[in-house]
């Protein structure tokens, strides 16, 4: 839903009309036309980013193009996840498969990285695994990190390709480190359950609570398994209800058996102070990375 803004004149929606399709003759032409005084009459001062976080698709997605036009294989990637996830658009995995290719056209890692995606579960193709693990071989030897968990997961479970734990631990901590969530939990998973590397509960806590802190639900779950159990950190059941309550909202299934079940727990006032702090979490460990692609 787009939100409400305030009043515009009709006049006004015609003048942004207008002005965009102006700017887009330029950058069509070759020439990127940059006037403060006229991107003030644009909404977001034309940022798409401020667009898209406002849930303005339209014109997250017109700045998207204009930027597109003029050479910004980023650009073309957030298109492209647009299209994909119908964000104020027809789902087009077409549409989509053509500004990834463009983006890895202009040499970005990651449009190979949201191809090999495609590839891998089918979506516009016919699944076809063989190019979708050399999408990501690519891009992952890029250093894209996206495609690094991809590519670990895929070795972590053996499909497709020989079970290889260590290959799997040695792709997801290079994504790790660079902040990827999924990557940070799936390190943290081989260490807790000691495959590819010695069982390290410490570094499992580590990184399960770095991904948990950055809106993973899976790595939120963890956590509260790990306050309910008093493995590595006390046992603090608060900490774990508020821990079980962002993984649940997040719907990650088995968070809410565990939520139910630790709830009959508490008292009612230490109930009270739990949900006081998931509502905090909430704010600091899930809003901020809510987003695009």
């Amino acid at each position: 839903m787009v939100p409400f803004r305030g009043k515009t004149t009709e006049l006004e929606v015609r003048f942004d009309k207008v002005f965009l399709w102006v700017i887009g003759g330029f950058l069509i032409g070759g020439v990127s036309l940059v006037s403060a005084i006229a991107l003030r009459t644009v909404p977001y001062g034309g940022d798409p980013v401020a667009a898209f976080a406002a849930e303005d698709y339209e014109a997250a997605l017109e700045f998207w193009q204009a930027r597109a036009v003029d050479g910004d294989a980023q650009a073309l990637i957030q298109i492209g996840w647009m299209y994909e996830h119908a964000l104020g658009v027809f789902e087009d995995f077409s549409v989509a498969a053509d500004a990834y290719s463009r983006a890895a056209g202009l040499g970005l890692a990651e449009g190979h990285a949201k191809l090999a995606n495609l590839y891998q579960h089918g979506l516009g193709f016919d699944q076809d695994m063989d190019e979708a693990l050399r999408l990501y071989t690519l891009a992952a030897g890029m250093g894209d990190a996206q495609a690094q968990s991809s590519l670990a997961a895929i070795h972590a479970a053996g499909r497709y390709v020989q079970r290889d734990y260590e290959e799997a631990f040695r792709l997801y901590l290079l994504a790790a480190e660079q902040g990827q969530t999924d990557a940070q939990a799936g390190v943290a998973a081989l260490y807790f359950a000691g495959r590819g590397v010695q069982r390290n509960n410490r570094e499992a806590a580590k990184w399960y609570r770095a991904a948990a802190e950055h809106g993973h639900p899976g790595g939120q779950f963890r956590m509260g398994v790990f306050y309910e159990n008093g493995v590595v950190v006390p046992p603090d059941l608060v900490q774990a209800y508020a821990w079980y309550r962002l993984a649940a909202a997040q719907d990650y299934s088995a968070a809410s058996g565990n939520l139910n079940t630790l709830q009959g727990k508490l008292s009612p006032a230490d109930l009270e102070r739990a949900k006081a702090l998931s509502l905090e979490y909430w704010d600091l460990y899930v809003v901020p990375f809510q987003g695009g692609a």
